[in-house]
């Protein structure tokens, strides 16, 4: 018969006046499923960085991954979260650190650099950023919520500080829905080589020049769905509008973000249709 096997992730410790009785409101629970949540979005697109060849995750990957806590630890309200997996689910590998531990690592490192005034880990997906919004909704302004993976030294402080930064730090997102349908065609002469070059080869004065369409090898972004912030307006929609595929098939969805310094990322995510 299988059974649960449970091994730790993190803890969560939430401080203020109204914690200090080891005690948990039963709003701030709400915190718990959004931290699932960023750890999950962010295991996703650390398994696909790594696998970019690959359409589809693992069978259970997602479903798969449960958190529970069984209990509060003295330090105000220390909520320890422990993943639970039963002991046939050979798919994935828990003997190791995994996207889920790696997740957790950088969730702590995305807080820690709000909270100091810094530039966020270059290897946090900037999909991810968009969650931080729903992190922290249940906390008062002088309480604070410490992360801390299984792995880190330190806790990681989600001030309101940290917070407002976070929810505040992208400041435009488009989706492009079928990001690879669309490909990069350049004109180049026909004399060129492959890489766009033939040494000591020029075109005679006043010869014609044909051209031919290339492949760049990338492909274009086309903004079907944006939200940004105005000077009047700081609000951020955080669903896009509804998409209808009129075929079944394989997809490409392709997330842009763009920071408050102006940095300019992109996620890409296979979905299937039918």
């Amino acid at each position: 018969m299988a059974t649960d096997i449970t091994t730790d992730l993190a803890s969560l410790r939430f401080d203020g006046k109204r914690f200090e009785g080891h005690a948990l409101d039963v709003e701030c629970t709400r915190e718990l499923i959004a931290y699932r949540n960023l750890i999950v979005e962010c295991a996703k697109e650390l398994w696909r960085r790594k696998n970019p060849d690959r359409v589809r995750l693992p069978r259970g990957f997602e479903e798969g991954f449960r958190l529970q806590f069984n209990r509060l630890e003295d330090g105000s309200a220390v909520v320890p979260l422990q993943r639970v997996r039963v002991d046939d689910q050979s798919a994935l590998d828990w003997g190791n650190l995994d996207e889920f531990d790696e997740a957790a690592d950088l969730i702590d490192a995305a807080i820690a650099a709000a909270n100091d005034d810094e530039l966020l880990p270059p290897a946090l997906p900037s999909n991810v950023i968009l969650l931080f919004r729903d992190f922290g909704k249940s906390l008062g302004p002088d309480e604070v919520l410490f992360t801390r993976s299984r792995h880190g030294s330190t806790e990681a402080a989600y001030t309101a500080k940290a917070r407002k930064r976070l929810t505040e730090w992208v400041d435009y997102w488009a989706v492009d829905f079928d990001y690879m349908q669309r490909k990069e065609i350049i004109k180049v002469p026909k004399s060129l080589g492959v890489e766009g070059n033939l040494p000591g080869i020029a075109p005679a004065q006043g010869e014609l020049v044909e051209f031919e369409e290339r492949w760049t090898g990338g492909y274009i972004f086309e903004n079907e769905w944006q939200s940004f912030r105005t000077r009047q307006n700081r609000a951020l929609e955080l669903t896009t509008a509804p998409h209808i595929y009129t075929r079944p098939g394989r997809y490409t969805v392709a997330v842009k973000v763009i920071d408050i310094f102006g940095n300019d990322t992109m996620t890409l995510v296979p979905v299937s249709v039918g």
